[in-house]
């Protein structure tokens, strides 16, 4: 009998301590950041602000890579501004994800919310309603005041499609991440204007920290970085999944200037800028090369220049589409 009632005191303790964490998460998993400050930013709708915001926009951001639904997703023409009526669906090891409404109505979408509250989900991930954007804080690079008010401006001139998108829903392992990894972007510096358009590794620098967000997809990143880009930046590997077949994925190449695993260390810029201008080879590539062939000859140079100016890091990443689940050493010596 002591047995018995040690087994139960002791079965009886262990589904405490679990409710007690699970209480813990499903309250710390709601956290409300509602107090970061807002930016002080606003917009003014100008032809140039809201030009400006529509090449940030359908370009060098890729918004409509997110926040249209497949397939139109890895299938818009940049030219012509699809309306971002979200409904891009993820399947996520921590729940479902869909991408929101992000056009000017005030019902479905983003038409009710201040500058100041659209700038501060683009800086810091956190909504109007004080909730975290994961998804926010990992997908968007820094931007500066400007072009957050170029881009506020251009979603302000365009159409409201009253749209519904379904609420993303997170599993218990979405709860465990939103408490005790998941956090707001604040320890970025503000920068109150971007570089000037020049085929410069400065501006070339901002881009791929910022609205490109190269250092996003060609970085590791996961719960011990709070999903932001970690050491070493822009060498590769990270796999992603290709969304046209489950049983392949994709990984990110090292961009480094690294003379045997860089995979554009011998790419002459003109080369680098017309790839960019070929398009979609892989289907199910997270790259969003639809927006990314509207960027502009001089922005695509000055990347290329910037990543020639980086410190080279030997990586060696292997096929960068592949089985699941293969690992460099796997394949065959060429």
């Amino acid at each position: 009998m002591r047995v018995l009632r040690g087994i139960a005191i002791g079965a009886g303790a262990a589904l405490a301590a679990v409710a007690v964490v699970v209480a813990m998460v499903e309250v710390a998993g709601r956290r409300s950041y509602a107090d970061v400050a807002l930016p002080d930013i606003a917009a003014t709708i100008t032809p140039a602000a809201v030009e400006r915001g529509a090449y940030l926009v359908n370009a060098v951001a890729h918004c409509p890579a997110c926040h249209l639904p497949q397939p139109a997703a890895s299938q818009f023409d940049p030219q012509r501004r699809p309306n971002l009526v979200g409904g891009h669906r993820w399947e996520l090891a921590f729940g479902t994800v869909y991408s929101p409404n992000i056009t000017s109505s005030v019902t479905a979408g983003i038409g009710a919310w201040s500058d100041g509250e659209i700038a501060r989900v683009l800086r810091t991930g956190v909504r109007r309603d004080g909730s975290l954007s994961a998804f926010m804080v990992a997908g968007v690079g820094h931007l500066a005041d400007n072009d957050i008010a170029a881009i506020i401006a251009y979603l302000r001139s365009q159409p409201a499609v009253d749209v519904a998108v379904p609420a993303s829903r997170s599993n218990f392992l979405g709860r465990v991440v939103a408490a005790f990894f998941a956090r707001p972007r604040l320890e970025e510096s503000e920068l109150a204007t971007a570089p000037p358009t020049a085929a410069t590794p400065e501006r070339g620098g901002y881009l791929a920290h910022g609205p490109t967000n190269c250092v996003g997809c060609h970085s590791p990143s996961g719960l011990r970085s709070a999903f932001r880009p970690a050491a070493p930046e822009l060498a590769g590997g990270v796999p992603a999944p290709d969304v046209t077949d489950p049983a392949m994925e994709i990984v990110a190449p090292n961009l480094t200037p690294d003379p045997t695993t860089g995979v554009i260390y011998f790419w002459p810029e003109d080369v680098f800028v017309q790839r960019f201008r070929g398009g979609r080879v892989v289907a199910g590539s997270p790259m969003p090369w639809e927006a990314f062939a509207g960027m502009s000859d001089t922005d695509l140079t000055a990347i290329w220049r910037y990543l020639r100016t980086i410190d080279p890091i030997r990586n060696e990443v292997g096929p960068t589409h592949r089985p699941v689940g293969r690992t460099v050493g796997s394949f065959p010596a060429p």
